[in-house]
């Protein structure tokens, strides 16, 4: 595909004719046709001109998404400015610093975390940073675009000319060191990647698209520009809660859909579900997913879609690779897809040169997309290197077929939801209290949110440490998703035989700790290893029977007692199947580990089975009765009795180191 120079205003002045009264955004309850959209972009120039912005100003753009925040970025390129897009979650000493360091000449901003709190915020961060102009509230009614392309005749202002190769957008993200980095965009590597994607998804794309992630987020931008590119309506949430995503989808009918894995986990888990579940059709991921076997959950919950994950950096404008569609599902969990076109990836070894297929490498790339460079970086610290490649930190493989596969990280960053945080930044904040002698940050496996903040502490002994002090504290001088989960207190850090710390060493011990603590938190609640639902037949006995023999076995339980707790199973299936006075329905039956006993739970649609009563005229209630350890009747919500067997472990058996040991083994196996 030839690489186009348009900008994103071109896009809007090439609207074809059939397209113009379209909608091109919808966001609570306001809409603007690719017309409209055009003229509130001409308006909101007019605006900018009017404060003073001319061609290469930085324009800091901080607010939640909304329909002004798409005028005023598309206005802030079209009038020749620079867009620094700032995360509307950042404490206030951050959003100052980075204004200050990308010399930030004009605030524009609107909802925000930190307008909730104090709404002069913005004009005191104005003459913190002694600029001239007073922020712009894009919230006021001044600035309601909406309204005002109904009202108002855009007026005309001077073309400003200029290469859509130059900077017109910076993205901050955070790398190895303390300091975040400013990724420099242009609309041309922007506009081309929105392209590229598109001849990827083209196949699967429909005519509405909900945006579930900041715009300030390089994919939820390219998605934006992807959409309006292809004349088709893209729909804004009011916030990412679950319930305001679904009831969006559902009043509009929207069939595409862009976020984050927790949110699409957030959406399954969610009792509206339903309402959306077979309406969505394309679900691209973004910021980077979870696992596979997630990815396949959701694959199966979204019963019309097809999840297309893909990979990609800020730095690269952003997407590298994107998966088709059309591939098996196990193609779709286990890789990141294929790379885009225009982009030459390549596998690198810095002593063996470029790798062949199936070696594992740092993943490098070429291509038009790539940022122009870090601002105010020197040379040694820009990830685009003398010969044009970008180095990505990230290893990974290229197969046969010519899929990317990802298989783990250089940098010493952990990637939280898709946001990357530093390690050293969170430790310089822990330090501050008091009792804190040394602190090690680090990451680990996350089942929803990609990886967890934990932090490992030594302590001055001379000194209170209370961590609901220590959370307080950080709480009040950092960003909360970048609060540690849990704080491990050690007494001394292991160390290599240099004296330096062992971080390999103290990461294995840590996710320890965590495995520990959570199988400690799942046997507590009850730790289900077996759910299964059977048809009331004589005929389902013996397969539940063989599951119980074969599981409380490995369980360490002797011949004789594993036959016990076959044959009170048994009983109790009979009692149900054949001797039951009313009509049981389908019985369903869960093995639960706990501390001490295996608990076997019955449950079904009969009336009530009094055991107790029943032990002189039922054989089965005599077996049940002597040979459990315990046995009592719960009630389900739906007011039907449970039956709960208990089965002591063996004196010598703990349920909590068992289950560490095979924990480890699985992920020696996958390793």
């Amino acid at each position: 595909m030839k690489l186009s120079s348009d900008t994103f205003y071109d896009l809007l002045v090439n609207t074809p004719n059939d397209k113009v009264d379209l909608s091109a955004i919808n966001y609570d309850g306001k809409e603007l046709s690719f017309k409209s959209l055009r003229n509130a972009v001409d308006l909101c120039c007019k605006d900018l001109a009017d404060i003073g912005v001319k061609k290469g100003d930085h324009v800091a753009l901080w607010a939640f998404n909304s329909l002004n925040w798409v005028v005023t970025f598309l206005a802030i390129n079209r009038i020749g400015g620079v867009a620094v897009l700032m995360n509307y979650g950042l404490a206030i000493e951050d959003v100052e610093e980075l204004m200050s360091f990308t010399d930030v000449k004009y605030i524009v901003y609107g909802s925000n975390s930190k307008l909730k709190i104090d709404e002069n915020v913005a004009s005191a961060l104005a003459r913190k940073l002694e600029l001239a102009s007073t922020p712009i509230d894009i919230n006021s009614q001044r600035y309601d675009y909406a309204e005002r392309t109904i009202t108002e005749a855009p007026s005309p202002i001077p073309c400003c000319k200029y290469d859509s190769k130059e900077t017109t957008v910076i993205i901050f993200t955070t790398g190895t060191t303390s300091k975040p980095k400013a990724v420099q965009l242009s609309q041309f590597g922007i506009l081309n990647n929105a392209y590229d994607a598109l001849e990827m998804m083209n196949k699967y794309q429909n005519d509405k698209m909900c945006i579930a992630l900041p715009l300030f987020h390089s994919y939820g931008l390219v998605t934006l520009i992807a959409y309006l590119s292809s004349y088709k309506t893209v729909y804004l949430p009011t916030d990412l809660r679950p319930n305001v995503i679904i009831e969006l989808l559902d009043k509009y009918s929207i069939t595409d859909l862009t976020s984050v894995g927790i949110i699409y986990l957030g959406l399954v888990s969610n009792p509206k579900f339903d309402k959306i579940a077979a309406l969505l059709k394309m679900c691209l991921v973004g910021g980077g997913f979870t696992t596979p076997v997630q990815m396949m959950r959701l694959d199966m919950a979204f019963v019309n879609a097809k999840f297309l994950c893909g990979y990609g950096q800020t730095e690269a404008s952003p997407i590298i690779s994107l998966e088709n569609g059309d591939d098996s599902i196990e193609k779709r969990a286990y890789t990141v897809g294929k790379p885009l076109p225009n982009i030459d990836l390549r596998i690198l070894d810095t002593s063996k040169g470029f790798l062949p297929y199936g070696k594992v490498g740092e993943v490098v790339l070429k291509g038009y997309n790539l940022m122009n460079g870090y601002y105010k970086l020197p040379p040694e610290k820009q990830a685009v290197d003398s010969d044009g490649w970008l180095h990505t930190g990230d290893l990974g493989y290229i197969d046969e077929e010519g899929y990317l596969h990802l298989s783990g990280r250089i940098k010493d960053i952990i990637i939280k939801n898709g946001e990357n945080l530093s390690p050293s930044d969170i430790e310089s904040e822990i330090i501050k209290y008091d009792a804190v002698r040394e602190v090690k940050v680090l990451g680990a496996p996350h089942p929803i949110f990609g990886e967890s903040v934990e932090a490992c502490l030594t302590l001055d002994s001379t000194k209170a440490y209370d961590e609901d002090a220590l959370r307080k504290m950080l709480l009040a001088n950092m960003t909360a998703y970048k609060v540690p989960s849990h704080f491990f207190i050690y007494d001394v850090f292991p160390l290599n035989a240099n004296g330096k710390l062992n971080q390999r060493a103290l990461r294995t011990d840590m996710l320890d700790k965590l495995l520990e603590m959570s199988i400690r938190d799942s046997l507590h609640a009850g730790f289900i290893v077996a759910d299964v639902t059977i048809k009331n037949t004589t005929y389902n006995v013996v397969p539940v029977t063989a599951m119980i023999e074969a599981l409380t076995k490995y369980l360490g339980f002797t011949q004789d007692a594993s036959g016990k707790i076959c044959l009170a199973t048994e009983e109790m299936l009979l009692e149900r199947i054949v001797n039951a006075y009313s009509d049981v329905g389908d019985i369903h039956i869960q093995v639960v580990l706990r501390d001490e006993w295996l608990s076997i739970r019955f449950k079904d649609q009969g009336a009530q089975y009094f055991i107790e009563k029943n032990t002189s005229s039922s054989y089965s209630a005599m077996i049940i009765l002597k040979t459990a350890d315990s046995f009592k009747t719960e009630y389900a919500e739906d007011g039907h009795p449970i039956y709960c067997m208990d089965f002591l472990y063996n004196k010598n058996f703990n349920i909590q180191n068992f289950l560490k040991e095979q924990s480890k083994e699985v992920v020696s196996m996958l390793k």
